[in-house]
């Protein structure tokens, strides 16, 4: 599968990587959409988030919607084929900030996943690009 990586400064790349592996916590979300944040283009800019122990390269992407296609046993309320958006801060590792997984992805592990909290339920009838531009106010 693909994800975008930033290399260095100015340097991201469309980089191909293995598929994600799901564990008992977590959900994989195929990706629909994915918005660009300010910060992506800083990250892009600086050449990562600049974080002690950032993943090298890093992962870019962290505004994103999608389809979730894999459940971890432990996983409550979520279930293949629900339409939700990411919220990248409601994990422990911060995705698409410096950890090993950004949204500029096909398919998105999402660790630790809880709903209300990492991801969302989509609205019914909200297209998957429309839900992700409102990924920065979903849990405001």
């Amino acid at each position: 599968m693909k994800l975008v990586n930033i290399h260095a400064p100015n340097d991201f790349r469309v980089d191909e990587v293995p598929l994600p592996v799901l564990g008992p916590n977590d959900v994989v979300v195929k990706i629909a959409a994915c918005g660009v944040c300010g910060s992506d283009l800083t990250f892009i800019k600086l050449g990562g988030a600049g974080v002690p122990g950032m993943a090298s390269p890093m992962p870019l992407g962290h505004e994103a919607a999608g389809i979730v296609t894999e459940v971890g046993a432990n996983v409550a309320d979520v279930y293949p084929g629900m339409r939700v958006i990411v919220n990248p801060m409601g994990t422990p590792h911060i995705m698409g900030n410096g950890s090993n997984e950004g949204a500029f992805t096909d398919y998105l592990l999402v660790r630790d996943a809880v709903l209300n909290r990492s991801l969302y339920e989509v609205p019914p009838g909200m297209p998957l690009h429309i839900a992700a531009l409102r990924c920065g106010a979903a849990w405001r």
